[in-house]
Order: structure tokens, then C-alpha cells, then sequence
């Protein structure tokens, strides 16, 4: 019996070992991408931008689609970074007080731009009152940005994206809810797992890295907060999170 848990407890050190190099590895790697990558990434935009001479409209869609691709590159990388520093607790909250409504506002503004292009309508809804809060602002965006780009991704032409935020008692809820094509209610209990992107598809355009939902759920926990959603197919997807409020927010 002895034997057995020795083995047993072997067996679990070891798998924690490789579990810890991979980490390593991924985060030693996504490291070293990103430099070359900045540098194709800046020398692409220069000659898009024409800086060393004139280029005709084939070798510019050509360059555009690669910068695209670069772009997703870069996402991918960035994900795989957050990922990492979440697991291993190298992320560390900055917390300050934000205007929670000036901040939709500003997401707003950031997002529909992106929305018109899609032949989308995006909308907010704030309450009356101010909404002051202590949260790491960077982060919050990144939930937020998170939610709205595939609400926005996943939602076809003349569709709609709400952003709402509600002010609680104890807490703030920033919901995301649109009339895209929505999830299978089998596939709903594992939006927030890694490399999870399901048969949401909507045309050509940009997919996600699968990684987004899963840093997001992350986040809002680091928060102390709770993220969930609800969802049909072809009537669309309710992502809600909910930050609570502290005494010097």
C-alpha cells in the first residue's frame, strides 16, 4: 500500500513537472515571436503606408491580407502570454477607482466603428447615477473587448450588440448580448475552456484564438467576480460578469 501511494504521489510530481516546463516553454516562446514579429508586422505597415515608393492595388491587398494575418499572429501570441502569467500567478491586479460609465462610453466609441463596417448596430445602456468602482481598468477592457468582438464577430449583417451595464447593491453587471447565431446547448458548459471556438462561425471573416473566453472567465475571478452565459441557436448569445464593489471603490 505504501508502495502504491509512493508511486502515486510520483506520478503526480512528475505530471505537475511537465505541466510546469510546458508553461515554460509557451511562455519562453511567445517571448521570443513577438520581437520579429513587431519588426515584419512595422516593415509591413511602412510599405502600406507607401514610405518607400508607390504600390498598386494588387500588392496592397496582398500586404493588407498579410498584415491581417500578422495581426491574428500577434493576438494568438499575446492570449497565450495572458494564459500563462494567469497560471502561474504572475498577473497582478492594478486596482484603481473608474467611472464605469464613462468607461462603456469609451467602449462604445472603440467598438462601433467596427459594428458600422459589419452593417451592425451596437447600443448601450447606462443607469441614472454614477457608477464608481476599484478594478484594474486594463483588465476590465480586456473582458469587456473580449465579449463585444465575438458578439460582434458571430452576428450577421443588420444584427444587434447591447452593451448594458447595471449598478447592485454589492456589485456591477456589464452584460453583452447579441442576436448572432448563437451556441449549442451542448457546447454551453465549455465556452470558457481553452481553444474553444465551437461551430460559431459567421462568413470569412476573422476567427478568434479560443482563447479569449478563457482569459476573460480568469480575469473576472481574479476580480472576485462571476462571469456566465446564456445562449440558443440562431437567437443569439447573453454573456453577463459581475465585479463586486469594495470599500475604496
Amino acid at each position: 500500500m505504501k508502495r502504491r501511494m509512493r508511486d502515486q504521489n510520483k506520478d503526480i510530481a512528475d505530471i505537475k513537472k511537465v505541466a510546469a516546463l510546458k508553461d515554460e516553454f509557451v511562455s519562453t516562446l511567445s517571448h521570443e515571436l513577438r520581437t520579429p514579429l513587431s519588426i515584419t508586422k512595422e516593415g509591413v505597415s511602412l510599405i502600406l503606408d507607401e514610405i518607400p515608393g508607390k504600390i498598386n492595388s494588387e500588392q496592397r491587398e496582398i500586404l493588407q491580407m498579410s498584415k491581417d494575418n500578422l495581426d491574428r499572429l500577434a493576438k494568438i501570441i499575446d492570449d497565450l502570454l495572458d494564459i500563462s502569467k494567469i497560471k502561474t500567478g504572475k498577473i497582478e491586479l492594478k486596482k484603481s477607482v473608474v467611472d464605469m460609465l464613462a468607461f462603456i462610453k469609451e467602449t462604445y466609441l472603440r467598438w462601433k466603428p467596427e459594428a458600422d463596417k459589419n452593417k451592425q448596430r451596437l447600443d448601450i445602456s447606462l443607469p441614472k447615477g454614477p457608477v464608481d468602482i476599484s478594478i484594474d481598468r486594463d483588465r476590465a477592457t480586456q473582458i469587456t473587448d473580449n465579449l463585444i468582438s465575438n458578439a460582434i464577430r458571430y452576428t450577421p449583417e443588420k444584427g444587434k450588440v447591447l452593451v448594458r451595464l447595471k449598478d447592485n447593491k454589492d456589485s456591477i453587471e456589464i452584460t453583452v448580448s447579441d442576436t448572432g447565431i448563437g451556441i449549442a446547448k451542448n457546447e454551453i458548459k465549455n465556452v470558457f475552456n481553452k481553444f474553444q471556438q465551437f461551430g460559431r462561425t459567421a462568413g470569412p471573416g476573422a476567427k478568434g484564438t479560443g482563447l479569449g473566453l478563457a482569459i476573460a472567465k480568469d480575469l473576472v475571478r481574479m476580480h472576485g467576480g462571476s462571469i456566465e452565459v446564456k445562449s440558443e441557436i440562431d437567437k443569439g448569445s447573453v454573456f453577463s460578469f459581475t465585479l463586486p464593489k469594495t470599500k475604496t471603490s
